[in-house]
């Protein structure tokens, strides 16, 4: 009777040293702090530098970061705390398109950061030429100059297709290809380069749509142009 009790007891102990090992292994993993996104710059529609804050985890695991679009992953398991999207890398992408940094570490806790939206630039797009001005005063297009338009790429490049009246009926086609950029003042710069020279024209949106304006021996000249 004594041998019985005695293994029972042992058995009981081992038992319960067993369980209190498994209790031991059951740790929480605590997951890393939420970042806050925000932009640091931002050039036009073709570039945009994010920075972030250093997430903290309260258990001392190392924590990484993915930086995600429209729930698909830019890149995976970054160290800095700072990425740089580049449109013309990601075209196939959907405006409005939003943005969020998550937070990791090795051992699956993770957090995410706010959302930032981005939308797509209004001048992004085909513009027609459909009115020219002077001093206000509507001047007639030729059936050519209608066809004419700018050309306005996400990736920054960007197209001016100008009609003028050629021989025989025909329209000639005078193309100028470039860039564009957005200035300060929400007007925008586009430099082109044709088949004779480089110049420089400046853009402005009002009420939808894209105005050139230029001053020439005291009269006002405008072009407006409508979007497809």
């Amino acid at each position: 009777m004594k041998k019985a009790i005695l293994v029972t007891t042992v058995f009981l102990s081992a038992l319960s040293i067993s369980c209190g090992s498994d209790d031991d292994n059951d740790e929480v993993n605590n997951k890393p702090s939420a970042v806050i996104l925000e932009i640091a710059n931002r050039n036009a529609s073709s570039s945009i530098d994010f920075i972030w804050n250093a997430a903290t985890d309260p258990d001392g695991d190392v924590v990484t970061y993915d930086i995600k679009a429209n729930a698909i992953t830019l890149k995976e398991n970054i160290e800095r705390l700072k990425y740089t999207f580049i449109t013309r890398d990601h075209l196939d992408l959907v405006f409005p398109i939003t943005f969020k940094v998550i937070a990791q570490d090795q051992n699956g806790g993770f957090s995410e950061s706010n959302e930032i939206v981005i939308e797509e630039d209004p001048i992004v797009g085909t513009w027609n030429y459909t009115q020219s001005l002077e001093d206000g005063q509507e001047v007639a297009l030729s059936d050519c100059e209608k066809r004419g338009n700018y050309v306005f790429n996400l990736d920054n490049t960007s197209e001016d297709n100008f009609y003028k009246d050629g021989a025989n009926s025909q329209c000639d086609l005078v193309k100028g290809v470039g860039t564009w950029t957005k200035n300060d003042d929400g007007t925008y710069s586009g430099t082109f380069a044709d088949d004779i020279e480089t110049y420089t024209t400046t853009f402005m949106l009002s009420e939808g749509k894209l105005i050139i304006e230029d001053t020439e021996a005291g009269k006002v000249f405008t072009d407006v142009y409508t979007k497809s």
